[in-house]
């Protein structure tokens, strides 16, 4: 009788602990975004307010595997003061993208909490994708300065070290309740475009004169203040504040 019940208790820890290893790479869901995009990228200045899809926006497996996260983000543009000409309206959806992906100089570590690091500055981390859906609601747009469906925002880390931190209230193990902070500021380079045949190719035409030739970009702007939870509670409801300066598009005049 003894024995049998021996291996009925190590048979339900046993199981436990499966199924908590099995959580640990299950992804968890932000519940609320927002993000303000403003900058040297004329003419478009964007407040995005509202999260499109937050479902598996944090990806972490415990024990040195990989971290990302993403989220889908939508709201409103305007021109800023002092634009040649004024318009705003919808924004459409922009999904913001940080991973260790992109760089082998990216990586994750945990020591009671989870961080995302980066060996050097100039390393990328993540992009800023625009899915479409932008609605002109008042002044006019033109096509030059227009976002193209699937332009792309490379981001970058502006000095070596931990570049979010992710505080996990159930336990690293399987971090379902977690915030997220940003720790350093991140420069973008774009729009890049896609094109048969060459993959993604920084779209020269519309790349801000300030940034640099297409041959040579240099960053335009910076990711500040970056934060996210996946906390529903109204007195700890999940927040993204995103400060992207210098986004935008603008069409550099022909020679």
């Amino acid at each position: 009788m003894m024995q049998r019940a021996f291996f009925s208790a190590f048979a339900a820890i046993l199981l436990s602990a499966v199924l908590v290893q099995t959580a640990a790479a299950v992804p968890t869901t932000a519940k609320k975004a927002t993000t303000t995009v403003t900058g040297a990228y004329k003419p478009l200045d964007l407040s995005l307010t509202t999260l499109v899809d937050g479902t598996d926006a944090l990806d972490y497996t415990v024990g040195g595997g990989s971290l990302s996260f993403q989220v889908d983000l939508t709201g409103t543009f305007s021109t800023p003061v002092g634009n040649s000409y004024s318009a705003s309206g919808n924004a459409g959806t922009w999904r913001l993208v940080l991973s260790e992906a992109f760089d082998a100089g990216i990586t994750s570590y945990d020591d009671g909490n989870v961080y995302m690091f980066s060996a050097a500055a100039g390393l990328q981390v993540g992009t800023l994708t625009y899915l479409g859906g932008l609605v002109l609601d008042s002044g006019s747009l033109s096509p030059g300065d227009t976002p193209q469906n699937n332009d792309v925002f490379n981001l970058f880390t502006t000095v070596a070290g931990n570049v979010l931190e992710v505080v996990c209230y159930d336990g690293n193990a399987t971090c379902n309740d977690f915030d997220l902070t940003g720790l350093q500021d991140l420069q973008h380079i774009g729009p890049y475009v896609n094109v048969t045949g060459a993959g993604q190719v920084l779209d020269g035409d519309r790349l801000n004169e300030e940034c640099g030739p297409a041959t040579a970009p240099a960053p335009c702007g910076s990711v500040i203040g970056l934060t996210a939870s996946s906390v529903p509670e109204p007195a700890t409801l999940a927040l993204l504040g995103l400060g992207l300066a210098g986004l935008g598009l603008s069409r550099r005049a022909r020679a």
